[in-house]
């Protein structure tokens, strides 16, 4: 009784050194009843001034307490309080003895059903000492992983990264690499791992961090997951990259691998940071660890598996150090255990089949096509003959009789058998692949006529359509299958000439597919089909000199240079058709009806007209009804080779491929419109000249500014000398046509001369015999 009124009369006036020694003695839980000890300290921990004395007995009271101590504690509602309690600006004995009471409290009654704890925790370790951190470290198993792994508690856990010790750190890694990754970055686990990663000097932490991100990242179904290290988590891991500790390099390397296994858009995100050069300078960096190597050129392979890195890998010369990189090992070399010029090979690979088709160009004088080739007829999943035929495909099966390509169906039939592999979902030459990778590659080859007879003759269409869904399909499978069979309708009929139903597979695209290329080119197909093989003949209708127009026949990626052509002939009177402003309804219905009522038809002469089946349709219908087809070049690199060779032919072409070209043949240009259209006028009429507040390329070919981007960097002096160069290459050029031309029409003249001095002769002999007849 009298320990009972002792503590009562403590507890009510606030006396904390004596209700401090009153409780070491283990006092009756009757004692603590009487006092109203859980009432009065559950108001306490909510009160600044006196939180941390609460705090501190009841540390005291837990710590020579037992079971019914901490039991009377729950019951009374003293440790579900916790969650209202701020530790912020406690100091460091209140938290060390709010964490050492907790401590010892879960060794008598478990802390796992409490909410409060689990937060309290959080805010213990970020505002704590190094005591009070490791006491609440070894709680975190102890509490509930649901409430623990929270965004409030992980940011809170995070936060305290940098002052807390690789003791305590150590167990915090261990404990969220146990948890699920279900729920990794919801709950705030990734901020948690990706702080730790980014400032821990401990290589053992550093490798727990990763294990967690790996396995948060190399399953295909968590991909918000892999979304959110490629961008908010993205740039610990590029810090990293730099480290002086080669473990930590490769650990960051190898996370940057998985982290861009699935998605584009990913792998982008980090091909357009530092990350990119300074993974390409660490592969090819002879004095670079071994280890770092290797799993940079994993890394590498997945940031050119999309168009920012391949792009990126030419402008800026990186090709260069690859491909020397790439000569100097064989496909022995070993690298950090593991043979590297294989991942080598799928780098350049994925240059090439990812890059504008502006650099293709550049590639193929790097001779990247050549080095490709050489891998293809192995067997060796080493060498990667399917990716190197993928690279292949990309950058010469649109190029007519190409060397490489000519009467070889050895790639062909390989895309043939990796098909079926891929269907059964087995890997070919230990490799996964998709049919989104070989439809495009197929639709390539298709664009060049040679390559049509190897896709017949390997039965490469009736492979490709084989159970073809629009609904089944990704979009590029759908784009692929079209393009292809758009490609082959100009030169095959698809209803007789193939073993499956082209037709209802291009029926299908053109009303199902959700992608729009894949729409338009199964209605280039169709139209295609239906003007070439129907019965009914197809007949130009006769313009009436009122609605008279020349129409503009051209691909995109040139668009500007047609506008100020629009903008030009409009000047001078001439009625245009041009696509954006006269394109309404159906497509092809709208081509059709320009192409037939053109007076005359304006083609735009470049590679991307050749390579587009939407040009080529459009060009092939104006030639099937003789409708006068005047050319414009607007790439002076590019001889039209192909269909579109044989169309134009000898055909007088004007140069437009720059501002000062145009404004040298405008004139005649002009002059050669109105004479196909019937309305030539005489001496006299004044050209209005181009505008010049139109935009148009000072450069004369596509090729040429991606070859010259890469060196624009370095001043304007390198950019005037590369200009001069085109334009004397140019000029050399121009000069070479126009001796041709000399020496055909000197040879021509001589045939003429020799065939009308041959009939003097003869007129003359004959003269002569008549007179001897005379006189005789």
């Amino acid at each position: 009784q009298h320990t009972q009124m002792k503590l009562k009369d403590a507890v009510k006036k606030e006396k904390w050194k004596e209700i401090f020694t009153l409780l070491a003695e283990k006092p009756y839980i009757a004692d603590l009843k009487q006092a109203d000890f859980a009432k009065n300290m559950f108001k306490h921990l909510k009160s600044p001034k006196n939180a941390e004395n609460a705090a501190q007995a009841l540390c005291t009271l837990v710590e020579n307490g037992d079971a019914t101590h901490c039991n009377y504690l729950v019951e009374n509602g003293v440790v579900a309080a916790f969650e209202e309690v701020d530790v912020s600006r406690w100091n460091g004995e209140g938290m060390r003895s709010l964490s050492f009471m907790l401590s010892t409290f879960k060794q008598k009654v478990p802390l796992v059903e409490f909410i409060g704890v689990s937060r309290l925790v959080a805010d213990l370790i970020k505002h704590g000492t190094a005591p009070t951190q490791e006491h609440c470290v070894t709680l975190l198993s102890h509490l509930d992983k649901d409430v623990v792994a929270t965004r409030e508690c992980a940011l809170k856990l995070s936060s305290s990264f940098p002052n807390m010790s690789d003791e305590s750190l150590e167990p915090i890694m261990d404990y969220f690499t146990s948890l699920s990754v279900d729920e990794y970055v919801s709950r705030g686990v990734a901020d948690v791992v990706m702080s730790m990663f980014a400032i821990t000097k401990n290589t053992n932490i550093a490798y727990k961090a990763s294990e967690s991100v790996y396995n948060a990242t190399y399953d295909k179904a968590w991909k918000e997951q892999r979304t959110y290290l490629c961008t908010v988590g993205r740039d610990p891991f590029l810090s990293r990259l730099k480290d002086n500790d080669p473990v930590i390099r490769e650990i960051a390397a190898n996370i940057i691998r998985n982290a861009g296994s699935f998605e584009v858009e990913n792998m982008a995100a980090f091909a357009s940071t530092e990350a990119f050069d300074i993974i390409v300078t660490s592969i090819c960096d002879d004095s670079e660890d071994e280890y770092v190597r290797s799993a940079s050129s994993y890394a590498l392979w997945n940031m050119c598996a999309c168009p920012i890195g391949a792009n990126r890998a030419v402008k800026e010369g990186y090709v260069d150090k690859l491909v020397e990189f790439y000569n100097s090992i064989t496909f022995e070399t070993q690298l950090g255990g593991e043979k590297i010029k294989g991942p080598v090979v799928g780098v350049l690979t994925c240059i090439a089949f990812h890059c504008d088709d502006s650099y293709c160009e550049t590639l193929r004088q790097k001779g990247l096509h050549e080095l490709l080739h050489k891998n293809i007829s192995s067997k060796e999943g080493l060498r990667q003959p399917v990716n190197s035929a993928l690279g292949l495909a990309r950058l010469i099966g649109h190029i007519e009789n190409h060397p490489l390509l000519k009467a070889d169906t050895s790639m062909f039939l390989m895309f043939k058998e990796c098909y079926g592999y891929v269907r059964r979902g087995d890997p070919y030459h230990g490799a996964w692949f998709k049919e989104e990778l070989l439809a495009p590659s197929l639709a390539r080859l298709a664009v060049s006529d040679s390559n049509k007879e190897l896709l017949k003759e390997t039965d490469m269409v009736e492979v490709a359509c084989d159970g073809f869904k629009v609904e089944n399909m990704n979009l590029k499978v759908d784009e692929g299958i079209a393009n292809l069979l758009s490609n082959m309708s100009f030169k095959y009929d698809l209803k007789k000439d193939f073993k499956c139903d082209c037709i209802g597979v291009l029926t299908s695209i053109a009303k199902d597919s959700k992608s729009e290329e894949a729409r338009k080119a199964a209605e280039v197909a169709l139209f295609q089909q239906q003007s070439t093989h129907s019965s009914k003949p197809s007949t130009s209708k006769p313009s009436s000199s009122s609605d008279k127009h020349v129409m503009i026949s051209y691909p995109w990626a040139h668009q500007e240079q047609m506008l100020v052509i629009k903008d030009f002939l409009e000047k001078n009177g001439v009625k245009v058709w041009f696509d954006l402003d006269n394109m309404t309804g159906n497509t092809l219905d709208a081509m059709a009806t320009a192409v037939e009522g053109a007076s005359v038809v304006v083609l735009c002469l470049c590679r991307e007209y050749k390579q587009s089946a939407a040009c080529r349709l459009e060009g092939e219908y104006a030639h099937k009804l003789k409708k006068p087809i005047v050319p414009v070049k607007v790439d002076m690199s590019y001889d039209p080779d192909g269909w579109l060779g044989m169309m134009i032919g000898s055909s007088l072409y004007f140069d437009v491929s720059c501002s000062t070209s145009f404004e040298n043949s405008c004139k005649g240009f002009l002059q050669e419109l109105r004479k196909s259209m019937g309305t030539e006028r005489g001496g006299g009429h004044q050209v209005k000249p181009p505008s010049s507040s139109m935009p148009f390329p000072t450069k004369s070919s596509t090729t040429t500014t991606a070859t010259m981007s890469s060196s624009s960097s370095k001043g304007g002096n390198d950019e005037i000398l590369a200009a001069i160069q085109s334009l004397i290459t140019h000029v050399d050029k121009r000069f070479s046509e126009l001796d041709a031309k000399l020496d055909r029409r000197m040879i021509e003249m001589q045939g003429r001369l020799e065939e009308r001095l041959s009939a003097l002769e003869s007129a003359t002999t004959k003269k002569k015999k008549s007179s001897i007849f005379k006189k005789k």
